[in-house]
C-alpha cells in the first residue's frame, strides 16, 4: 500500500464524484471590463467579438504599450476606468501567465482593483467556461466535465505515482481542472524544471535529445547543472527565429562544444514529414492546422536510424501540446533504451492522465513524477525514470 494511498486515492475519488458547479454570469448582458491588454487579452476580444459582445473597455496598467493599443483599440487606465465606468462594473482579467512573478503580480493588480472600490472582480475562466465553443481548450483549460469523463483512466494514472509530492500535486492539478480555484494549494519546486534534483541526477556520459529548444534556454540549464560535462546534445526546434538564436550561441563555443552540439531546425511527433507551423518568435511557437510557414516533421526513431545518432539517455519534450504523438513517434527507443523522460503535461487537459499512461503501456520498467514548476497547472512536468536512474533516496518509496 502506499503511504500516501488513504489521504489522496480517497479524496481523488470523491473529487471526480463531484461535478462543478460555477456561477454563471451574463456578459451577453451585463456591462463588464476586460482587463489585461497583452496576447490573452487580445485572443479574449477576438473570441468575444465572435460572439457579438463587447466589453465596456479595455483596461491595462501600461496601455500605450499594449498591442491592442498600436492596433487602434481604445486601452484605458485604472483611474480612467473608473472615471468613465466607475467601480461598481464587472472586470474580468485576462492575464494568466507561466510564472511565479507574474503570479504575484496578477494578485497585486486585482488587490489593487479592490482597493480601489472594484469589488467584482473574476479571472478568465469565467468566461472561458461559459463559451467553451469559442474560447476552449486553452492550453489544460477545458471543459471541467471531461475530467469526470475520464474517471477511470485519472485514477489508473494516479497509481502510477511514486512519491507523496508527486501524489498531492497530481490531486490538485485534477482538482484545479476541474474548479479553478485552489491556486494557493500547489507545491512551489525550486529545482530547476526538467533536472529534478531530488528525482535524478545528470551524469557525464548522458546523451540529451531536447525537443523544443526554444532559444537554447535547456542547453544552459544543461550546461550549468552538468557543469558542462555531458556526452551529447540534440536539440530540435522548428521555430526559424529560435533555431538562429540557438545556433548564434552555440557558434559563440569553442570548437570542442560545437561537437557534442547538433541542433535541427524541425519539429519532433509521430511521422515524418511536412506541418503547418504558427511562428510567434517566443516560447509558443506550435503546430496549427492553419500556420505561417511550413516546417519539417521527423520521428525519434527513424531519426536515430537515418542520422546513426547514439539513443538518448534523456529526453525532454516541450512540443506545446505535440508531446504525445512525439512519445509515439519515439516508442522503439522508449521500450528497447529506457531513457529517462522529462515530459511537459499541462499544454491540453488530457496530457496530465494520458501521456503517464501512454508511457507505461510502451515500458512498464519506469517509475513516474510529477513536479510542477508554476503555481497552477503552467509548467507541469512528469518525470519517467527507469529503475537504474532513480536516486537510492526514493527507491524505498513504493
Amino acid at each position: 500500500m502506499k503511504s500516501s494511498e488513504k489521504i489522496y486515492s480517497n479524496k481523488l475519488l470523491t473529487l471526480l464524484t463531484k461535478t462543478s458547479n460555477f456561477k454563471k454570469y451574463e456578459f451577453d448582458k451585463e456591462p463588464f471590463i476586460l482587463y489585461g491588454a497583452g496576447l490573452l487579452g487580445e485572443k479574449t476580444l477576438e473570441g468575444l467579438t465572435t460572439l457579438g459582445i463587447k466589453p465596456l473597455a479595455i483596461g491595462d496598467s501600461s496601455p500605450s504599450q499594449s498591442r491592442l493599443f498600436k492596433k487602434g483599440i481604445d486601452v484605458l487606465s485604472i483611474n480612467q476606468l473608473i472615471e468613465s465606468y466607475g467601480n461598481d462594473v464587472l472586470v474580468v482579467l485576462s492575464i494568466w501567465s507561466a510564472s511565479y512573478g507574474e503570479k504575484a503580480r496578477v494578485k497585486t493588480i486585482i488587490n489593487n482593483l479592490n482597493n480601489l472600490g472594484f469589488k467584482n472582480v473574476v479571472d478568465i475562466t469565467k468566461l472561458y467556461n461559459q463559451y467553451p465553443s469559442v474560447f476552449l481548450p486553452h492550453y489544460c483549460l477545458d471543459i471541467p466535465s471531461k475530467i469526470i469523463d475520464e474517471k477511470d483512466k485519472i485514477l489508473k494514472a494516479y497509481d502510477l505515482f511514486k512519491d507523496i509530492k508527486s501524489e498531492k500535486e497530481y490531486y490538485n492539478q485534477i482538482k484545479w481542472r476541474l474548479y479553478h480555484n485552489n491556486w494557493d494549494e500547489f507545491i512551489k519546486v525550486d529545482y530547476p524544471q526538467y533536472f529534478e534534483h531530488d528525482i535524478y541526477k545528470l551524469k557525464d556520459d548522458d546523451i540529451i535529445y531536447d525537443c523544443g529548444a526554444y532559444d537554447g534556454d535547456t542547453i544552459k540549464q544543461i550546461i550549468k547543472e552538468s557543469k558542462n560535462r555531458f556526452k551529447k546534445i540534440i536539440a530540435f526546434e522548428p521555430d526559424p527565429n529560435n533555431y538562429k538564436k540557438i545556433i548564434r550561441f552555440v557558434n559563440s563555443k569553442n570548437d570542442e562544444f560545437k561537437r557534442r552540439v547538433n541542433v535541427f531546425e524541425c519539429a519532433v511527433g509521430d511521422k515524418d514529414g511536412a506541418l503547418l507551423f504558427q511562428s510567434n518568435n517566443d516560447e509558443s511557437s506550435l503546430i496549427v492546422k492553419e500556420g505561417n510557414c511550413k516546417v519539417r516533421s521527423i520521428t525519434i526513431n527513424d531519426f536515430i536510424k537515418t542520422k546513426k545518432y547514439n539513443p538518448p539517455t534523456i529526453i525532454k519534450m516541450d512540443i506545446e501540446g505535440f508531446e504525445f504523438k512525439a512519445l509515439l513517434g519515439a516508442k522503439e527507443v522508449i521500450k528497447n533504451f529506457k531513457p529517462i523522460l522529462a515530459i511537459s503535461v499541462y499544454h491540453n487537459q488530457s496530457d496530465l492522465w494520458e501521456i503517464p499512461l501512454l508511457i507505461y503501456s510502451i515500458n512498464k520498467e519506469y517509475r513516474f513524477y510529477l513536479r510542477q514548476y508554476t503555481g497552477d497547472c503552467w509548467d507541469t512536468v512528469l518525470y519517467a525514470i527507469p529503475e537504474n536512474r532513480v536516486l537510492k533516496s526514493l527507491c524505498n518509496i513504493i
